[in-house]
């Protein structure tokens, strides 16, 4: 019955009643369904979508290191208890880049200032948004038009992706930039090591770029190798 009511339209019509008999208003009750879908879009596009280029940046950097990656680490954020903080982060990212966006060029130029925020947030997710944003652009410092052309190199999978009403972008061409740009932040991250840029010491995920010696995962996951053996 629930399910029959939303999708005939009942379960909305009953609702849009009950909130124009509380508040007293047709218009008034009108509002408040708007309102109310405007918070339940916010909400989703906070803690899920915001966050879907944290995830997929994991995804890949994990792949380059490892045969398998499972399919839960979708979920790491929530594993190390970290979302509501990687939504926030990503947030207010997202605030800094659309007040540039309101100047002539600032826009283009802060978008690939604050490009590897995601990828940072992947790697340390108990950092703070001034920290992430402030390691991005100095990152980004004097790579920011090199950035931009090989996303231009992209142009054409673009066009082939609206030609094909965006089939080519999920088998092929999103998985494929993704690992592109994966591997471009692995080397800017090794330029900034070795130039000992500012506060870079928080990317320490070793084991994120090279595998652990075998004692150190019965060390870590002795209770598991306990009920293997």
């Amino acid at each position: 019955p629930l399910i029959n009511g939303l999708t005939s339209g009942t379960f909305e019509r009953r609702l849009a009643a009950a909130i124009n008999s509380f508040v007293g208003s047709q218009t008034a009750g009108e509002w408040c369904m708007v309102l109310a879908g405007l918070a339940v879009v916010f909400v989703f596009w906070f803690f899920v979508q915001n966050l879907f280029c944290v995830v997929s940046a994991r995804i890949f950097l994990e792949g380059r290191t490892y045969e398998k990656v499972p399919f839960q680490r979708f979920l790491f954020l929530l594993r190390v208890k970290r979302w509501c903080r990687a939504a926030w982060i990503l947030f207010v990212e997202w605030i800094l880049r659309f007040l540039w966006t309101l100047t002539v060029v600032g826009g283009v130029i802060k978008h690939y200032s604050y490009f590897l925020v995601p990828y940072i947030v992947a790697e340390n997710p108990d950092i703070t948004a001034r920290e992430a944003i402030t390691l991005s652009r100095r990152m980004m410092d004097g790579h920011k038009w090199e950035c931009f052309v090989l996303d231009l190199s992209f142009i054409g999978w673009y066009v082939l992706g609206i030609v094909t009403f965006g089939l080519t972008d999920v088998l092929f061409v999103t998985p494929y930039r993704n690992a592109v740009f994966c591997e471009y932040y692995v080397r800017l991250r090794e330029l900034a090591v070795e130039a000992q840029v500012e506060n870079v010491q928080i990317l320490h995920d070793r084991y994120l770029y090279e595998q652990p010696e075998d004692a150190v995962l019965r060390r870590a996951y002795a209770d598991v190798f306990a009920v293997l053996e």
